[in-house]
């Protein structure tokens, strides 16, 4: 039974790109609230300048602040993920000790995608992240079983 992790510099460059992916959302979300919040005082908003500057000042800080606490938080969980090819299949440990199990003779679909390798049984799926340590290594193993 072989484990694979991400190293450190594996999971932050993994979290730094789903932090990229998400700061937009973060910004129309916000957008989306200054409008809203705008149309329902009839424009006070956007005509006092220091309510204006106080709201955007308090949404960067917790804006930056959320990112910095998420940023940590993802990384250390992505650090504890465990992935494990044993006999009969592959099993994903979460830090949260929720554990997946697939057998080999349960995967009814497998996908490569450009974030990694997809499998599916009936019942689960486990992605096995294309920036995880060793993950060609892995890939060969679970393709060779599927043999």
């Amino acid at each position: 039974m072989k484990e694979y992790r991400f190293s450190d510099s594996n999971a932050e460059k993994t979290v730094k790109s789903q932090m990229i992916t998400s700061t937009p959302i973060f910004l129309i979300g916000i957008s989306g609230g200054f409008y809203i919040a705008n149309n329902q005082y009839d424009g006070i908003l956007f005509n006092n300048p220091l309510i204006l500057v106080l709201t955007i000042i308090i949404c960067i800080v917790a804006v930056v602040t959320g990112l910095i606490i998420g940023y940590k938080n993802n990384k250390k969980s992505l650090m504890k993920n465990v992935y494990r090819i044993t006999e009969n299949g592959i099993e994903r440990k979460t830090p949260s000790d929720k554990t997946v199990i697939i057998n080999f003779n349960q995967i009814k679909e497998q996908k490569t995608l450009k974030s990694g390798l997809l499998i599916k049984s009936t019942n689960h799926e486990i992605l096995i992240p294309s920036r995880l340590d060793n993950y060609n290594e892995i890939t060969a193993v679970i393709n060779e079983n599927l043999r």
